[in-house]
């Protein structure tokens, strides 16, 4: 073996092909047999140009490879194998003396700077200088060519592929880029499952999803923002097992290399979701031993819908409640009304999200047991009510009819104190914030009719078709499905009626469908309002806001202007109201029962007028043509109604006219 020193620094030496060993520390892992066999050919012609690097064989790396070779092969095994493949008996080569991180480093930059190593190989070559103690900076500025602190936490993360993305990578299957996109998946089984998809070719164009449709399919599918978590990522007994968010070595922050902006990023999705479900059942402030319960879904690519718990015969208990009144939730609902029901736990295997539900068949049995309730309080109140208000408080009368124009009237005359309570007694206790108010003896009749009037139409249920088919509408407007036990038909009967009847009242008071179902029952309902809120004979009745209906109108036009005087009898006496109109604007009132009575229809229109004419003199939007001719109507029509002829009020409309214009 033939030594001589070279100037930079080794000595030039010859040795048998039979006195190497290949490196174990050699990145290079793969090797080109068709460049081999290439670099072969060129030997036999020119022989090796370029001197190998060896070292004498240390004791640690002559047991690791089981060697008895004197020297290792530091740089340059292609060129080795290649000069045996053509039949060299020796080869050129530089002795140096080394260190194991000087080898390292030297066979990672020298293979860089050759043919490129594959980023599985450059990889692992990083991880054994990070492994012997260099940092990252001290990596990149070693290996040179560009490389940047990011680029050496990027490559040394592909370490993080699991063995079959590994391999895609090295047969060049993927790119280097989307691998390090699934290298941040920490799952073994979701990188396979990543790399099946961005791996998959297009049915029409037959190429593979691009890089930004890979980290859009990768990032939406597999990394959750922490940020946008319902629960708290600082929360450590949500999950004990996985601890706290913001310390966890799978959030991208507290891993090597992050990019800016993508810290606070979860790359354990099944973690992310077990803690989200873990906090959706704590939310639903449920006993821990609640039981859970499975709903099939229709399609299982999408999320249980309304459909898939319909079909399982059940509900969700925060959803809105349909039939009720109020728009409470199943939940609200029940608990307002002082009912429960059996409760599960369902958690949709799509999303995630957790929900309590109930099963339809215990909520129709709770809604039947709070009709009954509904009901017999209703009976109760209006025995109450009736016992409440004696005879002679409903046929009190109201307080003397006065012209003044706007005197309001009370809404029911209030009873007779026989004496001041003495001072001595305890205060009326103070009613607590949200308490209704006191109605008044209108409302208070208007109830007991409608009260009586339900009682008398569940008490005659229609005479209609019966049998399986009145059943299974029943069960249809409860929302049973079969696989409950049928009403009887009966109970049938009583539910359409019921249903019939809370329609009614939640869509119809004002198109009084209440009443229409009685007239289709073949109930007089005239009957029971007469009985409840009785008027004399050619009188309006008025309705529970206490509103009348208007009997008779007087009017006039002037231009596109016009006043008009309703009015109408009422058990008090004759009422009145104006009502005006323009192109530009309107006002009338309801004739009710704040709306002063008078003994004759005469003095009600005069009153009526009497408070239209100031209104109409001071509208600066009429002309003056139209202002002045509902002024003059409304004059004459005032003077009549005071007895006056009608001549003579023309004459005294016509006066006052010629006075205003003068004015």
């Amino acid at each position: 073996m033939n030594r001589e020193h070279i100037p930079d620094g080794g000595q030039l030496i010859e040795p048998d092909v039979d006195a190497l060993c290949p490196s174990p520390t050699n990145p290079r892992t793969v090797f080109d047999a068709e460049y081999i066999a290439g670099l072969a050919e060129s030997i036999k012609i020119d022989g090796v140009l370029q001197p190998i690097i060896v070292r004498l064989m240390p004791d640690h790396v002559a047991r690791q490879t089981n060697s008895l070779a004197p020297l290792e092969i530091v740089c340059g095994e292609c060129r080795f194998r290649a000069a045996r493949l053509a039949g060299l008996v020796s080869i050129p080569a530089i002795l140096r003396t080394l260190t194991d991180i000087q080898v390292v480093r030297i066979q990672l930059v020298e293979n860089l700077q050759r043919k490129g190593l594959n980023p599985i190989e450059e990889a692992e070559g990083i991880a054994r200088l990070m492994a012997s103690g260099l940092c990252a900076d001290e990596i990149a500025e070693q290996v040179g060519k560009g490389k940047s602190k990011s680029h050496i936490y990027a490559k040394h993360k592909l370490l993080a592929l699991c063995p079959a993305v590994r391999e895609a990578l090295i047969l060049g299957n993927i790119t280097e880029s989307v691998a390090l996109l699934i290298a941040r998946i920490p799952v073994a089984e979701l990188q396979l499952d990543a790399l099946d998809v961005v791996t998959a070719r297009d049915d029409y164009t037959g190429e593979q999803m691009s890089f930004r449709a890979a980290k859009a399919h990768i990032t939406t599918s597999y990394t959750k923002p922490l940020a946008k978590a319902p629960f708290d990522p600082a929360d450590a007994d949500l999950a004990p097992e996985a601890g706290d968010c913001t310390k966890c070595p799978q959030r991208l922050g507290n891993m090597d290399g992050c990019e800016p902006g993508n810290a606070n990023v979860c790359t354990n999705p099944k973690c992310y979701e077990a803690k989200r479900q873990a906090h959706n059942v704590r939310m639903l402030n449920l006993p821990a031993e609640t039981p859970r319960i499975d709903v099939p879904r229709a399609n299982t690519s999408y999320p249980t819908n309304y459909t898939d718990f319909d079909n399982a015969g059940l509900r969700v208990l925060g959803n809105t409640y349909d039939r009720d009144p109020q728009h409470r939730t199943y939940a609200q609902w029940l608990a307002d009304n002082g009912e429960t029901v059996p409760v599960y736990i369902h958690t949709c295997p799509h999303v995630g999200d957790s929900r309590a539900v109930a099963r339809i068949a215990d909520l129709a049995a709770a809604a039947d047991r709070i009709a009954r309730k509904a009901a017999a309080t209703e009976e109760q109140a209006r025995l109450d009510v009736a016992v409440e208000q004696p005879a002679e408080a409903e046929e009190a009368e109201l307080p003397e009819a006065t012209t003044e124009p706007h005197r309001p009237a009370p809404a029911a005359p209030a009873p007779k104190a026989a004496a001041p309570a003495p001072k001595a007694a305890a205060p009326t206790p103070k009613k607590p914030a949200g308490h209704p108010r006191e109605h008044s003896p209108l409302a208070v009749a208007y109830a007991q009719y409608r009260s009586e009037l339900k009682a008398t139409i569940r008490a005659n249920p229609p005479l209609m078709f019966g049998g399986p088919l009145l059943v299974m509408i029943a069960q249809a407007v409860r929302g049973q499905s079969g696989a409950f036990s049928p009403p009887t038909e009966s109970e049938a009967a009583d539910i359409l009626i019921g249903t019939a009847i809370e329609y009614a009242e939640k869509w119809g008071l004002s198109e009084n469908l209440l009443e229409q179902l009685a007239e289709a029952l073949g109930i007089d309902h005239a009957e029971l309002l007469e009985r409840h809120v009785p008027v004399p004979e050619g009188c309006a009745r008025p309705n529970e806001h206490g509103v009348f209906q208007k009997q008779k109108t007087l009017g006039t036009r002037a231009g596109k202007a016009g006043v008009l005087i309703h009015r109408t009898k009422t058990a008090e006496g004759w009422r009145a109201e104006p009502e005006f109109s323009s192109p530009t604007r309107s006002w009338s009132g309801p004739i009710s029962i704040n709306t002063p009575p008078f003994a004759t229809e005469a003095e009600a229109i005069a009153d009526a007028t009497s408070r239209a004419r100031p209104t109409i003199a001071d509208d600066g939007e009429l002309s003056p043509k139209a202002r002045a001719s509902l002024l003059f109507w409304l004059d004459r029509l005032h003077a009549e109604s005071t007895g006056i002829e009608p001549a003579e009020a023309t004459e005294i409309a016509h006066r006052r006219a010629a006075e205003e214009a003068a004015a």
